[in-house]
């Protein structure tokens, strides 16, 4: 992707591809710099081509962002798979979290299979229906996949279980938020929480 927004640019940062020192974005607060030198570009060897990704969240809404590529005719990626909690199947903090994952506009994996999941709305998400998700993913999921949790919630023991399960026994891997429930280490929650390295 040529130019890139600064986040996708930043994927493909290396520091010795910096020869001439550090650069930041400037309207960023200082915390949150990253030092690199932007080149506009992203290079993505691996377009996520076969990856299925599972968003567990508000529902996404159906876009030519999560076609095959910028032709509105080209195939579909995205499938509504389960809905735990009614009303309609699209929600924007899910499709945002889509976007993010695998939007041809801004997306990373711009080629991988979206999947619907809604376990939440804009009133929020039930630890109850988020486990449900995982679970129809642990028994429905097709490999390769990815899970994406984009909310609180994770450290209940029982979501937890769920989340070792499916990284251990399917070799899914589970992404969740981090930082939402102002926590300020996420590595030691994350050492505790998860003691056992997962391979």
């Amino acid at each position: 992707q040529d130019p890139s927004f600064w986040a996708l640019d930043l994927l493909n940062y290396r520091p010795e591809d910096n020869p001439n020192g550090p650069e930041s974005d400037r309207w960023l607060p200082s915390f949150a710099r990253v030092p690199f030198r932007r080149d506009n570009s992203v290079w993505l060897n691996n377009r996520g081509l076969g990856v299925n990704i599972y968003i567990l969240d508000t529902g996404v809404f159906q876009s030519v962002d999560f076609r095959m590529n910028e032709n509105p005719l080209s195939a579909n990626r995205l499938t509504y798979d389960a809905n735990f909690v009614g009303g309609a199947a699209g929600g924007s903090h899910g499709t945002t979290v889509a976007g993010m994952a695998a939007g041809m506009r801004c997306g990373v994996a711009k080629e991988a299979n979206v999947h619907s999941i809604k376990v939440g709305s804009s009133n929020g998400i039930q630890r109850k229906d988020a486990l449900k998700a995982l679970q129809f993913v642990r028994e429905n999921g097709v490999s390769p996949a990815v899970i994406n949790c984009s909310f609180v919630g994770w450290s209940d023991a029982s979501f937890r279980n769920e989340i070792l399960t499916l990284a251990t026994n399917r070799k899914i891997a589970v992404i969740v938020a981090s930082g939402n429930d102002s926590r300020s280490n996420f590595l030691d929650i994350l050492e505790l929480e998860f003691p056992q390295p997962l391979h």
